[in-house]
């Protein structure tokens, strides 16, 4: 703003002030605009859509860089919306993620988390018992049990579909869960009443059976019938023995549930892009916010890891985010600074014109999203899955003994571990964290190390060293 004409005037700080003015005044239309869009109308609010594609690890998807082409349909759907290509979990597994994403909070604040609770308390504020309040017709559409009445995460929902709980249903499960689910939201726009739908959705999660059709475009070589029975046979917990060293999947098994997985992802892909062109053309879709993201990714061989039961590395973390704002504000736009789960509630909530709760760990995805830190954390396991583990004879179960933090800024990601140890890891130059610089870079990871989130007593329990 200094160099050119203005900098050489005598009246240069005149300038300066009226070009400030403008500036502000230029963004606090730009903001009103936004506001605007997200305002809900007179008459009723816009509806909201979120589906969780379960188990979906961000560096999988096409739309966020990936080679492979695993979501061709978001791809598409993202022109319209806005991508967030660093967005993270505060969890490894489904039911904390949830109820992160459900409420705001981080888990430490939630309560759900190992050593606590395995359930989100009755009566906490959700995004579905807010909106419920307000006026909006709520529902959940469930494939996964863990988001359940039992977990505590159906709270706010009026109705709850539990397709889980049919044995007989046929695979994939989303075109089913997409078709009834679309069904109640047309129904409740027909009636010119504002909806919260939920959608969880499975396919990317254990066991890795994509139809032959998709696992054909995505197999590097033809697997014979034998052997991909026994690649669908691996499920917890042989995904735990693995990671303990006990059971050994062969390079070759690996790279072919690789393959798999990346098949369920096109698979779960195609049936999203199906429901967002049916409420399109239902004239649904420019009323509605729509959040597609996972609740978490999946460990395959990474780290000599496989699932997401143990570590907090970046592929249990790093999770997609495509959101359309109502009206399309935003399209097309791509945001590469942190944001995480728990920023969706209040997302949700300011997109309906209800107030935000002061004591939400989140913000809102359309503003001040510089600087925003990316907490988590994993207590140790239960001590029943480490009985379970030494039944096949001695272990040593360290991995699933200690308990791990994490904090992310956007380029560096550390970790601490209960027993003492501690990783470092410069995720732009390192994707893959492969390179630990906690010795390297000090400094990196003494002011890493201060973003930790609040140790809670299950950590602190595991920890032989107390509290730090």
């Amino acid at each position: 703003m200094t160099s050119g004409p203005v900098a050489r005037c005598p009246s240069a700080g005149t300038a300066r002030v009226v070009v400030v003015v403008a500036a502000i005044a230029a963004a606090a239309i730009v903001a009103a605009a936004l506001w605007a869009a997200l305002r809900p109308n007179a008459a009723r609010g816009p509806n909201v859509l979120v589906l969780v594609m379960d188990t979906t690890r961000a560096d999988r998807c096409s739309i966020n860089g990936y080679a492979r082409p695993t979501t061709p349909r978001l791809d598409a759907f993202a022109r319209d919306a806005t991508l967030f290509r660093d967005a993270w979990s505060p969890a490894n597994w489904t039911g904390p993620a949830h109820a992160s994403l459900f409420t705001g909070l981080r888990l430490e604040q939630h309560g759900f988390y190992e050593g606590n609770r395995r359930y989100l308390a009755a009566g906490t504020e959700t995004i579905a018992s807010r909106l419920a309040a307000a006026g909006w017709a709520t529902a959940c559409w469930s494939n996964n049990t863990s988001v359940s009445a039992e977990f505590g995460l159906t709270q706010g929902f009026e109705k709850i579909a539990r397709p889980y709980e049919r044995p007989d249903r046929s695979y994939p499960w989303a075109p089913a869960t997409h078709a009834a689910s679309g069904d109640w939201a047309l129904a409740q726009a027909a009636a010119d009443k504002p909806f919260f739908l939920f959608i969880n959705d499975m396919e990317p999660h254990l066991p890795y059976e994509p139809p032959a059709d998709v696992a054909a475009r995505f197999l590097r070589e033809p697997i014979p019938p034998d052997e991909m029975a026994i690649l669908q046979r691996i499920r917890f917990p042989d995904n735990v023995t693995y990671d303990l060293g006990v059971d050994i999947i062969s390079p070759r098994q690996m790279a072919q549930l690789s393959d798999l997985y990346d098949g369920e992802i096109a698979t779960l892909d195609a049936a999203v892009g199906d429901l967002l062109d049916r409420l399109a053309a239902a004239d649904v879709l420019d009323d509605t916010l729509v959040v597609v993201t996972s609740d978490h990714g999946e460990n395959l061989g990474d780290h000599h890891l496989f699932e997401h039961a143990i570590g907090l590395h970046r592929t249990l973390l790093h999770v997609p985010l495509v959101v359309r704002f109502p009206g399309g504000t935003g399209r097309g736009r791509v945001v590469d600074d942190v944001v995480r789960l728990e920023d969706i509630a209040p997302t949700v909530l300011e997109a309906c014109g209800l107030p935000l709760p002061p004591d939400l760990d989140g913000a809102p995805l359309t503003r001040d999203l510089a600087g925003r830190i990316a907490r988590a954390m994993q207590p140790p396991q239960p001590r029943e899955m480490i009985r379970y583990v030494n039944i096949c004879g001695p272990t040593d179960t360290s991995k699933i003994d200690r308990g791990i933090e994490s904090a992310y800024d956007g380029r560096f990601h550390f970790l601490r571990h209960t027993d003492g140890t501690e990783e470092l890891f410069d995720v732009r130059a390192d994707p893959g964290e492969t390179q630990n610089l906690r010795d390297s870079a000090p400094a990196d990871a003494d002011r890493m190390r201060a973003l930790l989130p609040p140790r809670v007593p299950a950590l602190a329990a595991a920890d032989p060293s107390g509290p730090r």
